[in-house]
């Protein structure tokens, strides 16, 4: 029990009650079927069988009085009425015999049916001869068979189904009983059941009590040792359940706290012996301290030096950042001028050449009227006198034609030489646009390395003013550790007084043997390792 964890022995427990109580259900409930059953068949069957029976004797009782009233009687609408009511009661008697019938399953039922069926059809054979011989005027024949056949027919048939209900009154007898028996056995097998749980239960419940009270008692038994400052008992773990491992963990929890008790009374052992030493450690920091201040005075004096120096190189790089800045606007305008102007020659450049087009147009169109007027000129001749007034027009015209082809000329020479000046102009303003923008960036990279100097000179400025301010921290810092080297002394000399307080506490601890043992050695190793 001790191997399982708390939540499955609880489980475990409650699983067996509750499978006892399970299988108490279902045997309660098997029981009660079965008895439900039995009394269903009973009720259904046995009973319904008793009362068809019943019915049938009752009923071959009314028929055998009607039967001798029908052959005795005058009046032939009562025979008639009679004759009918026979009928449906023999009817109804056919449909009572088939149930029954039906019912009966046993060889013996059926053996006895079969008789009872056979004693029926004598008895209705006897009957019908009776009522024959009664119609036919045979008084004697019919007093015959309804005094001496009909009656012992009747007797004999009667005999048969009080049989039957004598043997199903028995076998309802039996029904009962068997019902009566099995509720009984249901009832004892419920109670064995039942004080099988209990029985079960309180085992189990014994064995889960026990298996969780012990080791809290444990437990708990260690904890007040605890608050009594004894850390020397010990507790015994079984098990592997949840407060086995609480129980682990409390012993390990001693175990720790042991170990920090003799570390503790190890460090105040430790600490008492290295006061002394603290304490004199002091005094060589108070020298060294105040020889450290008086190197930071000399160090702040040159630091102010090499601060104006700085200084005064980062203002003269800024002058000369903003020279260069300045040069680098100009040349950038006048690279701007330059390209504006290789945009203008190539404009001209442009103009010229649809000049040169137009003046070849006009040279086609002068050559054509020369063309023409010569044409006007032959043909003037041709019309002679009558032509000679359109001949001299003509002639006018081709000199006109003449002098345009020759202006035309001169001035496509003009334009031409105009064009190859413009060419050479946007040539040459081109590499005047590249030389200016080389000037251009060399100069941004000249105002960049000057402005990368300004930049580093102020860092190296504020660098040493911060040097500057983390030197005179240093010296206020020193100063202050003057102070606290002063207070250090006197804290030590506390802390030796509280150490020995500190061993004295400890020493109101219960430890086991080897604990104090394991303390002490590192106690007495400081010890000898003091100056």
């Amino acid at each position: 029990m001790f191997g399982l964890k708390v939540g499955t022995r609880l489980g475990v427990g409650f699983g067996v009650i509750l499978l006892l109580m399970v299988i108490l259900a279902g045997m309660s409930t098997w029981r009660m079927m079965a008895s439900t059953a039995r009394v269903n068949s009973i009720t259904d069957k046995e009973y319904s069988l008793g009362v068809m029976l019943t019915q049938w004797q009752d009923i071959n009782t009314v028929n055998d009085v009607r039967a001798v009233a029908a052959s005795t009687t005058t009046d032939p609408v009562m025979a008639a009425n009679l004759a009918r009511d026979m009928a449906k009661a023999s009817a109804r008697v056919t449909e009572i015999e088939k149930a029954v019938g039906d019912i009966l399953v046993t060889p013996k039922g059926r053996a006895m049916f079969q008789a009872v069926h056979q004693l029926r059809m004598n008895y209705i054979q006897s009957r019908a001869r009776a009522l024959a011989a009664a119609k036919a005027g045979d008084a004697k024949t019919a007093e015959h068979y309804f005094k001496v056949v009909g009656p012992r027919d009747l007797a004999e048939y009667e005999q048969g189904v009080d049989k039957l209900i004598a043997v199903q009154r028995s076998v309802l007898a039996g029904d009962v009983r068997a019902v009566h028996s099995g509720n009984r056995l249901g009832i004892m097998l419920v109670i064995a059941v039942a004080l099988l749980a209990i029985v079960v239960g309180v085992i189990f419940a014994r064995l889960i009590t026990r298996s969780v009270t012990e080791p809290l008692r444990s437990a708990l038994a260690l904890v007040r040792a605890v608050a009594r400052r004894d850390l020397s008992m010990d507790v015994g773990v079984r098990g592997q359940d949840e407060l086995a491992q609480l129980m682990a963990e409390l012993e390990k929890m001693v175990k720790s706290l042991r170990d920090a008790i003799g570390e503790v009374q190890n460090g105040a052992d430790t600490i008492a012996s290295s006061s002394d030493t603290l304490s004199a450690g002091n005094e060589d920091l108070s020298s060294r301290t105040e020889q450290q201040a008086s190197s930071l005075t000399e160090t702040a004096a040159t630091m102010e030096e090499i601060t104006s120096a700085v200084r005064q190189n980062a203002e003269s790089a800024h002058a000369a950042n903003d020279l260069a800045q300045t040069a680098a606007s100009t040349t950038r305008a006048g690279r701007q001028v330059v390209s504006e102007l290789v945009t203008t020659m190539g404009d001209i450049s442009e103009k010229s050449r649809q000049v040169s087009e137009i003046i070849k147009v006009i040279d086609g169109i002068a050559f054509q009227t020369n063309i023409l007027a010569l044409n006007a000129a032959v043909e003037a001749a041709r019309a002679g006198d009558a032509g000679r007034g359109f001949a001299v027009v003509a002639s006018e015209v081709r000199a006109l034609a003449q002098r345009s082809a020759t202006a035309a000329r001169e001035i496509k020479v003009l334009i031409e030489a105009s064009v190859q000046a413009a060419t050479s102009g946007n040539e040459q303003a081109t590499r005047a646009g590249a030389g200016m923008s080389d000037v251009v960036e060399h100069i941004e990279k000249a105002t960049s390395a000057i402005g990368e100097i300004n930049v580093a000179g102020r860092e190296q400025t504020s660098g040493i003013e911060q040097v500057n301010i983390a030197v005179s921290q240093m010296d206020e810092a020193t100063r202050q550790n003057t102070t606290l080297v002063e207070n250090s002394a006197r804290v030590v000399e506390s802390l030796h007084d509280q150490a020995h307080s500190l061993a004295a506490l400890v020493a109101t601890f219960k430890l086991p043997a080897t604990t104090i043992i394991e303390a002490s050695a590192p106690a007495q190793l400081a010890a000898a390792s003091a100056p």
